[in-house]
């Protein structure tokens, strides 16, 4: 896959691929938007805010599991 830049607007659900990769055959893209996240959306993987500060992992307790 190669990497490749464009500004391109969606229309009706598409995005409109210049011809001059669709000329030199790039046939797979990667969408990576530069949109910040939205205010209040839910995250997909909430954080989960967990203290493990006090507490000390043994190797051998988790052997034993």
């Amino acid at each position: 896959m190669f990497a490749c830049q464009f500004e391109a607007v969606i229309e009706n659900g598409a995005i409109r691929v210049p011809d001059e990769y669709l000329k030199a055959g790039v046939r797979k893209f990667r969408v990576l938007p530069d949109a910040p996240r939205a205010a209040g959306k839910p995250r997909f993987f909430p954080d989960l805010k967990l203290s493990t500060g006090e507490t000390r992992f043994d190797r051998k307790e988790a052997y034993a599991r």
